[in-house]
């Protein structure tokens, strides 16, 4: 039996297929935790000034005497050069020609306006992608644009020493209570003059996962030994 598939067939491969959108991760930590937030400047320089402001107990002194003479407050100012991030996007007429979309389930053709509009979300969404990346870099201390090249290292620029704990998980030994104490105690060390309530720190998920008590000790369970982790 010879069977008209252009006739018989109710359905085309078209019909029967349905778009499959691989949307990409958009990162948002750390604008839930509002590091870093974002603020419009007219110039291609920043300046950040320091002044350092100590308060001093006063002496006593009798009537009559010269008074204690107060000090003026130290200062100085860093320049930052503001980085120049470009992203040029074309849509060209023959760009959405011969295209179909599915929206709710049915097949339309995509206009100028609807290409036009994803072009737009594609470029938003990778300047949020670059800039989520240059927050986690100031997180990290040393910011990297896209192409891998180290835009400003920020104990360099602040002249500051960097401060190092290596939690060695592959040694028996280790005692990672007071690896924390350790690095507590520098931060509390070096508030300048501030205070702090507490501490918050990002891990990375190697160090996640169910953590087993020995004595005054804590360590990893067996699928995380063997790795190591610096701060």
């Amino acid at each position: 039996m010879n069977v008209n598939r252009e006739l018989d067939w109710p359905y085309t491969t078209q019909d029967l297929s349905a778009a499959i959108v691989v949307m990409p991760h958009m990162y948002g930590r750390l604008n839930e935790l509002g590091l870093f937030p974002g603020e419009s400047v007219s110039t291609t320089l920043v300046e950040v000034a320091i002044e350092d402001r100590v308060l001093n107990l006063l002496p006593t002194h009798e009537r009559g005497e010269d008074p204690t003479l107060g000090a003026s407050a130290e200062g100085q100012s860093i320049f930052l050069k503001l980085p120049h991030i470009p992203l040029k996007n074309t849509l060209k007429p023959e760009g959405p020609q011969d295209k179909v979309t599915w929206v709710n389930g049915q097949r339309q053709r995509v206009g100028i306006e609807q290409a036009t509009a994803k072009k737009l979300r594609t470029h938003r969404n990778k300047h949020a992608v670059t800039l989520g990346h240059l927050r986690m870099g100031a997180l990290k201390d040393v910011i990297i644009d896209g192409g891998g090249v180290t835009l400003y290292d920020l104990f360099t620029v602040f002249g500051a020493t960097k401060k190092i704990v290596t939690f060695d998980l592959s040694d028996p030994a280790t005692v990672m209570r007071e690896k924390c104490y350790e690095l507590k105690r520098h931060m509390e060390e070096n508030l300048l003059g501030a205070n702090m309530n507490g501490a918050r720190f990002g891990v990375e998920g190697i160090l996640r996962g169910p953590r087993l008590s020995s004595g005054s000790r804590e360590v990893l369970s067996e699928p995380f030994a063997g790795r190591r982790a610096t701060w």
